[in-house]
């Protein structure tokens, strides 16, 4: 996708989200500079998501799908989506750096 990435993994519960996050931006943006996009940076958010195990194929078939189920529904629209169908409350103002 143009705008975001999706990042499937197991984390061991020993390791912060925060720090996983911040390891994979940093080695990963010096590859993307070099060899996709110059002057490429990564946004100051995220968004992590826990999944139980029975479910992981159905993340997998999603992500491998995202281009076409973005056609139909933008990211910030599905985020938006999914806090409210999980009754999560959130300030518009922190969800994303670029709003739709």
């Amino acid at each position: 996708m143009p705008n975001h990435v999706h990042v499937f993994i197991s984390l061991n519960p020993k390791d912060s989200i925060s720090n996983v996050v911040a390891a994979f931006k940093s080695q990963s943006s010096g590859f993307i500079q070099r060899e996709l996009i110059e002057g490429f940076s990564w946004q100051r958010g995220y968004g992590a998501f826990a999944v139980s195990k029975s479910h992981w194929d159905a993340v997998i078939r999603y992500i491998e799908n995202q281009e076409a189920h973005h056609r139909a529904q933008t990211l910030q629209q599905e985020i938006r989506q999914m806090l409210e169908d999980q009754g999560v409350a959130y300030d518009e103002r922190y969800l994303f750096d670029e709003v739709d």
